[in-house]
């Protein structure tokens, strides 16, 4: 199997610049992905946050109408 890989390698031009380039753009995706879902969870708690005191402001808005 390797060798048949490293047959095919050398006798391809650019080969492995296209291997190194997937395997970069592989990785850049994989970070990337693993940013976003850090930036997510960070964010989360404060929608949560915000969403209880928009809950709470409307229950004293409404008790001050009835």
């Amino acid at each position: 199997m390797f060798e048949f890989l490293k047959r095919r390698l050398k006798s391809e031009k650019g080969s492995m610049d296209r291997i190194l380039v997937t395997f970069f753009l592989i990785v850049l995706g994989i970070v990337i992905v693993a940013g976003l879902q850090f930036w997510m969870q960070k964010k989360s708690p404060s929608l949560d946050s915000s969403l209880i005191k928009s809950q709470s402001l409307e229950e004293k808005v409404s008790s001050k109408n009835i």
